[in-house]
């Protein structure tokens, strides 16, 4: 059975033969609409036909039909993204981020959405070794440290990953400065009086621990007690342990440092539910800045944005220099591990000094 986005191209293609050479194509959005497709299936259909000479895009101008037959080239390059989800704004961002860079420089964009299955994400990552493919880019989420990352795969073919490493990959990963996110959200509710904070920790990813590490540097800098409760990562973990145990465990006094937005927010709604008022008497902060999740609540959190964007475009670059750099030197670039960090922002959403 074909991917979605081919079957997509496939429909696309059949109108651009009832259209002329040099007329436009619909906006995305109208697109998005008329097929009933998610953004990303939409533009790796779109980047089909660009491969096959059928249209050509340029930024504010839009979507042009060049022509009305396909276009025989062996020169494109392809890369390869491999998601986790498609479900979050945070996914989103970084695709946008990387189709900045691959549209830039004419490379055809594939994608291969995991759906939070790690058995899924394993099982494609052993298919990439046959997959004809100039790059990959690879985000793993909550399962990251339980996938195996192919040692062939390695040596075979140009791999950067995105926000999160697994278990035997060896070369660059692009994430957001998440360690020195946390120490600054942790010493800005520190430095507004609230001192009894709980780390609400989230999976065994690589970036949920380096928060973790953020956490464990700011309450340390200030002599102050640790309480780390690896609860998970979601709404409802964090829900569930908030109302379970606020009372049980004696928590009225602490406020708390979530490893995501996602947990924040399960925390934020448990709080409302005890009928403890944030910013008055406890603090809430997340990690993320994810707009399309915060905007839906009304509480006062406190966050740490990550520039999903950037981290999109610099996985782009760094896997378009090493394509290449094997068309040009006829071997892979030699491989070593590396992590390129991006820059966070805090947001504070006017916390008050505790009374």
């Amino acid at each position: 059975m074909q991917p979605k986005y081919m079957l997509l191209a496939k429909k696309i293609e059949d109108n651009i033969k009832k259209k002329s050479v040099g007329e436009f194509l619909p906006s995305e959005s109208d697109l998005l609409i008329k097929y009933k497709t998610s953004r990303n299936t939409l533009r790796s259909a779109l980047g089909v036909l660009r491969d096959n000479g059928y249209i050509e895009s340029k930024a504010g101008i839009g979507t042009k039909i060049i022509a009305s037959a396909p276009k025989k080239t062996n020169s494109q390059k392809r890369v390869q993204v491999l998601l986790p989800n498609t479900g979050y704004q945070f996914f989103y961002e970084i695709m946008d981020g990387i189709n900045s860079v691959l549209n830039q420089h004419q490379v055809s964009l594939l994608y291969k959405n995991c759906n939070n299955d790690f058995a899924m994400e394993q099982k494609y990552l052993q298919e990439a070794l046959l997959e004809d493919f100039d790059g990959l880019i690879y985000m793993s989420y909550f399962y990251a440290d339980q996938i195996h990352f192919p040692e062939e795969l390695n040596r075979k073919k140009n791999v950067v990953m995105v926000n999160n490493k697994v278990e035997g990959f060896e070369g660059s990963l692009i994430c957001s400065e998440d360690e020195q996110g946390a120490y600054e959200a942790v010493s800005y509710m520190i430095s507004k009086g609230y001192e009894k904070i709980i780390h609400l920790g989230g999976a065994k990813c690589s970036s949920h621990q380096r928060r973790n590490k953020g956490y464990l540097r700011a309450m340390s800098d200030k002599n102050l007690e640790l309480h780390v409760y690896p609860v998970g990562s979601d709404y409802e973990a964090a829900y569930k342990f908030v109302k379970k145990n606020y009372k049980r465990k004696k928590l009225a006094e602490f406020s708390f440092f979530c490893a995501n937005d996602f947990s924040a927010l399960g925390c934020c709604k448990a709080l409302e539910e005890l009928g403890v008022k944030l910013s008055s008497r406890v603090s809430v902060a997340g990690f993320g800045g994810l707009d399309d999740q915060i905007s839906r609540y009304p509480y006062p959190l406190i966050t740490v944005k990550q520039d999903a964007f950037l981290m999109g475009k610099r996985a782009a670059e760094v896997v378009i220099d090493q394509i290449n750099f094997e068309e040009k030197h006829k071997r892979k670039q030699e491989i070593f591990s590396c992590e390129i960090s991006m820059p966070v922002k805090l947001i504070k959403n006017n916390l008050v000094v505790k009374k």
